[in-house]
């Protein structure tokens, strides 16, 4: 009684807790996990595309002699030129002047104003001199006599009173006597002369700079002979030509400026075209040259172009969201799977990498069609068209040998390593199952990265034989591709521990290790593995799953039979039942353990774990129905029976290729129990089956929706239809001349292979151990005494007994 209630063993309150918080952590790792993926692919492609696409440098100075021609590889300004052009605009602008009207009114008027002056100053000497000729006539009583070449004597009185005139103070006593003694028609023959003269010098408009030039042009014309004035008179004309001439003409520093800027926005940009020579070989170098080489950033004492490497960053981090938000739309699956992200950025690093080192060769035989291959066995097609699609991209780029983005160039990488990638996705995709697939596939797009070479080279030149050399690196470049895959295949799946159809090809081989030792030692389980690999086949493919997925998993999901292959009713022989002498638990415990029992020797044998997955999950948390209700009619009180005992440890299917897997071997094994079935009698089990399987919570965490269920039905009773058809019974025929019958050979005939005795009860018993105790499940529909649920049939063929209840088999 004690013991019976140890078993009842409670799950702990808090693990729905732990599991809530396993969960929860998961929730936070993977987008940290993600976003750390998304940042390491970004830096890495960067630092791929900015080696690239950095150019070469040159150790010059300006007086350095080139050693090589050095071309323009994108356009760039001449800064320096045009510099050195606008400023020779700007001095070739003379600088604007307006004209000063009032300026010139004045220096007129100061002329005529000295004029005026003269004549008053002339009227009082004359007055004066009258007086002083009469006062001394009175006083000596006779007239003044003045000497010739002298000035009359005017007394110093009235000299300071005729220079008390503003004008006339500006003249020297002796210029004030010439004025006086001058005549009245040399005076008038001065004026006219001063006026006319620097009318005409005003109205052509002097400048301050030009002042002292007009004032030796009027003095010259005073002196011409033709005037014949006296020296004194041309004193005094100089004299009021520099107290009376000016400039009129101002600066006019706004409009200067002004049309010094229109000068200089006319001077059109010095540009260095792409492709232009900047410097020849053998030439000394110009500080021009070297402005240019430090626009294009080729000079080796130059510092890093940020712009450069911000701009491909930029468009980086654009792709890489891209990629997030399709893989976030279309590839959940993908998305949530941090292993299948690590290898989709390390696919694309890889090739990227590999396309660089190769393109030293020739730009063409850069295998950009690798990441496309790759991913469609890795991952899946989807996914490499999407890749591919960033790849050319980032390919072009990485290829564009400093010509620029935007150049036909580019712009063919770019549609040549799209195309040859989707085609080498479809090729590959339709024969995804033959080994030669992959060389079709690399051979299909090389012949697109041909064509498209060839097409765009008609395009853009005439020169036929480049144009075909060309196609002929684009063919070598697809056949790389494939090569490059199939040499890096291994290495990826082992890494990742990814299950690609090559692997799976070579799994399937009946050759392999254990499918020989499943046909020898367990021929039952083998031709049944068989059986259901081909249910399971159709059924992915009808469904959409992974077919070849399916199918290699089904091979092996019973490969932990081996350990006690007698304890299997397909590989028993005559009448003996090696369960007969056990206890229920015991033959529970040893047909439960060939899941955990097929999980080791997969890893024995270094299975993929997606293979590993399928054999511990193929029975879920079945029940093992029959040993659970033998147990409970031999328990006094059938209460005490633990059921966790009889259960398989699961867990239940997570894929859909699990619980494909799970409804074949179950249909399987009970069609194969019906005698003489009929079709009619088939479908119903076959749906009674899966129905049960659903009820029982067997297919609740795997991906299998119930349009899924209903169609992998149809393929199960199609298939089995055929394989157990009714047979027509031979009738007896006697032979002439025999004296007895010759019966016909049966309906159903039974192969039986040698193979060693099953083990007896007693010699089984201590080879196994009781089953770990698991928690519990939820149970299944009630079953009475008598009366077995369908869930068991299979596991009752597994034990060795019939479905009669009588007698004693595995549930």
């Amino acid at each position: 009684m004690k013991s019976a209630e140890k078993r009842k063993k409670i799950p702990p309150k808090n693990s729905g807790r732990k599991g809530a918080q396993g969960r929860s952590v998961r929730r936070v790792r993977q987008p940290l996990m993600r976003l750390i993926i998304y940042c390491v692919l970004v830096v890495m492609v960067t630092a791929i595309l900015s080696m690239a696409m950095t150019p070469k440098r040159y150790d010059l100075k300006q007086g350095s002699i080139a050693r090589e021609t050095i071309y323009a590889t994108k356009d760039v300004e001449d800064k320096l030129g045009y510099d050195r052009a606008v400023e020779a605009a700007r001095k070739q602008v003379n600088e604007k002047y307006t004209k000063d009207e009032a300026a010139t009114d004045e220096a007129l008027q100061k002329v005529d104003s000295f004029f005026t002056a003269f004549e008053a100053a002339r009227t009082k000497a004359e007055n004066e001199r009258l007086a002083v000729q009469a006062a001394y006539e009175e006083e000596h009583g006779s007239k003044l006599q003045v000497p010739a070449g002298e000035n009359f004597p005017y007394p110093d009185e009235f000299i300071a009173e005729l220079k008390s005139d503003e004008m006339i103070k500006l003249l020297s006593t002796e210029q004030l006597y010439t004025v006086l003694s001058a005549s009245a028609s040399d005076l008038t023959r001065l004026q006219t002369l001063l006026e006319v003269n620097m009318r005409s010098a005003l109205d052509s408009g002097i400048q301050e700079d030009q002042l002292a030039k007009e004032r030796e042009e009027l003095r010259t014309a005073l002196e011409q002979e033709d005037n014949k004035f006296s020296d004194d008179m041309i004193v005094l004309g100089n004299l009021i030509i520099n107290q009376s001439l000016r400039a009129n003409m101002i600066y006019d520093e706004e409009g200067t400026q002004l049309a010094r800027e229109q000068a200089a926005q006319a001077v059109e940009a010095q540009v260095w075209r792409k492709g232009d020579v900047i410097v020849s070989e053998g030439d000394v170098v110009t500080d021009v040259q070297i402005a240019a080489l430090s626009s294009l950033g080729v000079l080796a004492d130059q510092k890093m172009d940020l712009w450069l490497y911000a701009g491909i960053a930029l468009l980086v981090i654009v792709m890489v969201l891209l990629m997030m938000q399709y893989l976030r739309a279309f590839e959940t699956k993908v998305l949530t799977s941090i292993p299948k992200l690590i290898m989709t950025g390390l696919t694309l690093i890889f090739t990227l990498l590999i396309s660089l080192l190769i393109s030293t060769i020739n730009p063409r035989l850069a295998p950009i069609s690798t990441c496309a291959l790759l991913l469609t066995l890795l991952v899946g097609p989807r996914m490499a068209l999407d890749i591919n699609f960033f790849a050319s991209i980032m390919a072009a780029m990485m290829l564009s040998g400093g010509n620029g983005l935007m150049t036909i160039t580019t712009l063919g990488i770019l549609i040549s390593a799209m195309l040859s990638g989707m085609a080498g996705v479809f090729i590959l995709r339709r024969n995804i199952r033959e080994r030669s697939g992959l060389i079709i596939a690399g051979l299909g797009a090389g012949v697109i990265n041909a064509l498209v070479i060839i097409a765009l080279g008609l395009i853009t030149t005439s020169n036929l034989k480049e144009v075909l050399i060309g196609g002929l690196w684009g063919l070598g470049s697809g056949v790389l591709s494939a090569v490059l895959c199939l040499g890096t295949l291994p290495v990826w799946e082992t890494v990742f521990d990814v299950v690609t159809p090559t692997k799976l090809l070579e799994l399937a081989n009946p050759n392999h290790p254990l499918l020989r030792r499943l046909l020898l030692e367990a021929a039952g389980t083998y031709h049944h593995s068989i059986i259901v690999g081909n249910l399971a086949e159709r059924a992915a493919d009808a469904v959409g799953a992974d077919m070849m997925l399916t199918r290699t998993g089904a091979f092996f999901h019973d490969i932990g039979k081996l350990s006690a292959p007698y304890f299997f009713k397909e590989n028993q022989v005559g009448s003996v039942n090696p369960h007969d002498g056990l206890a229920p638990e015991v033959s529970a415990s040893i047909l439960t353990a060939h899941t955990r029992d097929g999980l080791a020797l997969a890893q024995q044998f270094k299975l993929p774990k997606a293979i590993g997955d399928i054999i511990l999950q193929h029975h879920g948390t079945t029940l093992t129905g029959y040993f659970y209700a033998t147990a409970c009619k031999a328990a006094a009180d059938p209460a005490l029976v633990d059921e966790r005992d009889f259960r398989y440890s699961g867990p239940k299917p997570q894929t859909r290729e699990a619980g494909i897997i799970m409804l074949a071997d179950t249909v399987e094994a009970a069609v194969r129990s019906l005698e003489k079935p009929t079709q009619g009698q088939v479908e119903a089990m076959i749906r009674r089956l899966v129905r049960e399987k659903l009820m029982d919570g067997q297919l609740d965490e795997c991906d299998l929706t119930l349009r899924d269920l209903d169609t992998i039905c149809e393929v199960f009773v199609r298939a089995l239809k055929g394989i157990y058809h009714e047979r027509v019974a031979y009738p007896q025929v006697e032979k002439k001349g025999s004296a007895k019958p010759e019966v016909a050979a049966p309906a159903k005939a039974e192969i039986e292979q040698p193979r060693t005795p099953p083990l007896s009860g007693q010699q089984a018993a201590p080879a196994r151990e009781a089953a770990p105790r698991r928690a519990p499940q939820e149970k299944p529909q009630t079953e009475t005494e008598g009366q077995k649920t369908a869930v068991e049939a299979p596991a009752q063929e597994d034990a060795g007994g019939k479905q009669d209840e009588e007698k004693k088999g595995d549930a």
